[in-house]
């Protein structure tokens, strides 16, 4: 009962947001260990200028314990798997099964519904991790949601059903989706129900306008139905209603299932109505510091999710409005948008690698307006579901995707961890301008002069390199000279585009097609969308009637053998094709070229019949660093007699995890360790040569 007094009375008053700041560096300090550095100095001003170090110690144990049961707690064997599931999740795409732990099964037709018991065999196999700095790391994504990994039903039979709340949120959908329109279903269970199955091109659109927050049960709803249920309680039933309104919203979010940004909403508001029983008041800081500390043990993975990260740095935003336009009148919702816009730029251009100035203004000016909007339709629309609503909402569509092809963009590249850091650091100079009205241009400048600065890195690089990009079970390969004063593709397929995007290129000097094949060229339309080409090369023996149709015949360069082509400063002698083949593959380009001391040779797909052609007429002159081994490293290439005289110091195999090629092959890998030292973009990510000072050095994402 002391401790509860204690905490009624607000033992820390007003001192909640300095373990805040211990906790984010704790956060921080768990995935980049030089943090550790911030946090130890913070520790020290934390002892010597507060009485909050043993709060502090407290904290960071609590963190620790619920940082390793939520890491540790699901380990989880890639096989077969027997057991007795619940169906906790069921929607179009996907059904979430849990037992011991949660497993997700995509793309399922069988006729499950939440709340079904089944018994099932299941093949589980582990999510994919990140291939380079920016990509999608689903492992980390779904082990934030207590996923621990996939799995495929082999055979299951449901034993019983069992009602539960999310059961019943089924039944009601059942029951919409049968009533209303297909886009204003789509539109309710985003807005109410927190299921969010919009369209690929529709939720990119809605990314393009910045306003794709809106569609997820967040704090803007909960702060919506709070004061509507307050307005109701105290106009029509004459009392004071915020208990029975919290309550009412509690149901509501376990109905829910418990969504991040919900959950944040109201534990803020609930923080709020028990801030006046004690006997002195904590401020809005201290309010936000235990809801993000609450929130933290909670779900300690999540943290590291932009969801959580730009829900929590919008909240801390909305606290400090009044300060930052206490004159600012009407404007101030506008100035408030715009400075979250300007908070999330690192995290949303981290997903897209493009800021869309349109977007902006758009979100800016009428984002909360649509919102609003929106939800209040979407509530007409659950008790009165007319024929209006199903035009009003395709409307509302055609409305987002003109909107969205107005867009003038610009490339941004990845924000690492250390340039968010400084971003951001300079983010607070500029609310620091703004709060004391001082100096307020030069906190915009210094922001957008950061950025600046981030964006000419590349081009201020002696650093050469080729990377071998890891696009699964195909093929893509970048080089880039130093100070990117040129960059070439040799094929494009998987994720490349992306790729590209993130490290900033918006111009491709040249692109080399080895030949036709699907895994080879598979991202050509969308390179072409994305990127300035300057040259297109291909194999002259390839058909031309194999490329897509958008490809711009006219332009195209032939290759054969004995031809020296430049690009940059880079001389790329072609080996191959030597001559007309019925193989595809033995049409493709393969080039050899040198950057500074070290020597590539890239075989494309050519098979063994190629490579005695090659011996044969080059002999010796093969001789190379680094070998991109031939075809995935199948064994219709890459022989002993190859091998013998290329003589590669390490060999790069492009090759998909568990492709059902069973790549590379055994006997290839075998023969290659005799030469070389291998990678492969399966273990590895995207591996990187690294050529300074006539110095080679390669550095692999992971280390397979």
């Amino acid at each position: 009962m002391r401790i509860w007094e204690k905490l009624k009375n607000k033992p820390f008053c007003n001192e909640f947001h300095f373990l805040w700041v211990f906790f984010v560096l704790v956060l921080l300090s768990v995935r980049h260990h030089w943090m550790l550095i911030c946090l130890g100095i913070y520790l020290i001003f934390i002892i010597r200028k507060t009485s909050l170090w043993i709060p502090c110690l407290i904290l960071g144990m609590l963190f620790g314990v619920s940082y390793f049961l939520n890491r540790n707690s699901n380990p989880v064997a890639e096989g077969r798997y027997e057991g007795t599931f619940l169906v906790v999740e069921r929607n179009v795409k996907q059904t979430v099964f849990k037992e011991k732990f949660q497993i997700i099964v995509f793309q399922t037709e069988e006729a499950f519904e939440v709340g079904d018991e089944v018994k099932a065999t299941l093949e589980l196999s582990l999510f994919e991790t990140a291939s380079f700095a920016g990509d999608f790391d689903s492992q980390a994504y779904y082990e934030s949601k207590g996923i621990s990994c996939q799995g495929r039903i082999i055979d299951y039979r449901i034993v019983k059903h069992h009602r539960t709340l999310s059961a019943l949120k089924g039944k009601i959908l059942e029951f919409y989706a049968e009533h209303i329109g297909p886009t204003s279903f789509l539109y309710l269970k985003s807005f109410l129900f927190a299921e969010s199955d919009f369209p690929t091109d529709l939720k990119e659109t809605f990314s393009v306008l910045s306003i794709l927050h809106l569609f997820a049960i967040s704090g803007f709803h909960f702060y919506f139905f709070f004061r509507l249920f307050l307005w109701i309680f105290r106009r029509i039933f004459r009392i004071e209603g915020s208990a029975i309104s919290l309550f009412l919203l509690g149901v509501y979010l376990a109905f829910l299932s418990f969504p991040l940004s919900a959950c944040r909403a109201y534990l803020f508001l609930v923080l709020r109505f028990f801030n006046q029983k004690g006997t002195v008041r904590y401020t809005r800081l201290d309010l936000y510091s235990i809801c993000f500390i609450l929130m933290g043990l909670s779900c300690p993975l999540q943290c590291y999710q932009n969801g959580f990260i730009l829900s929590f740095g919008c909240s801390f935003l909305m606290i400090y409005a009044d300060e930052f336009f206490s004159t600012a009148g009407k404007f101030k919702s506008i100035g408030l948008s715009f400075l979250c816009i300007l908070f999330s730029v690192p995290f949303v251009s981290n997903q897209n690698h493009k800021i869309y100035w349109v977007g902006i203004l758009f979100s800016c000016l009428f984002g909360s307006f649509f919102g609003i909007l929106i939800l209040v339709a979407v509530l007409f629309q659950l008790w009165i579901p007319l024929p209006f609503f199903e035009v009003f909402f395709s409307g509302l569509n055609q409305f987002f995707y003109q909107l969205a092809h107005l867009q003038p963009t610009w490339n941004i590249s990845y924000f690492s961890f250390e340039k968010i850091v400084i971003y951001e650091i300079c983010f607070v100079f500029l609310l620091i301008c703004l709060a004391r009205k001082k100096k307020i241009f030069l906190g915009f400048g210094i922001l957008l002069g950061i950025v600046a600065a981030f964006e000419s890195i590349p081009y201020l690089d002696d650093t050469a390199k080729v990377t071998f990009l890891d696009v699964g079970q195909g093929d893509s390969t970048l080089i880039e000279l130093k100070k990117r004063k040129a960059v070439i593709l040799i094929d494009t397929y998987g994720d490349s585009v992306n790729y590209l995007k993130s490290i900033g290129i918006r111009k491709i000097d040249g692109l080399i097609l080895t030949h036709f094949d699907r895994d080879h060229i598979g991202n050509v339309e969308e390179l072409l969308k994305s990127f300035s080409i300057t040259k297109i090369y291909y194999s002259a023996y390839e058909d031309l009637s194999r490329l897509p149709p958008s490809v711009p015949l006219n332009d195209l360069i032939p290759l054969s053998a004995n031809q020296t082509i430049e690009i940059g400063s880079v001389f790329f002698s072609v080996l191959s094709p030597i001559e007309k083949a019925d193989d595809p593959n033995d049409c493709s380009v393969v080039v050899r070229f040198q950057i500074q001391n070290t020597k590539f040779l890239m075989m494309g797909d050519a098979s063994t019949s190629i490579e005695e052609a090659l011996v044969r007429k080059y002999s010796t002159l093969l001789k190379s660093d680094i070998l991109k081994v031939g075809h995935h490293g199948s064994d219709t290439s890459s022989s002993e007699a190859f091998l013998n005289v290329v003589r590669p110091k390490y060999s790069m195999i492009s090759v998909g995890k568990k492709n059902s090629y069973h790549l590379p092959s055994n006997e290839v890998v075998w023969r290659l360790q005799r030469y070389s030292e291998i990678y492969m973009t399966k273990d590895c990510g995207n591996i990187t040569v690294l050529c300074k000072d006539n110095q080679m050095a390669i550095s692999p994402y992971r280390h397979g």
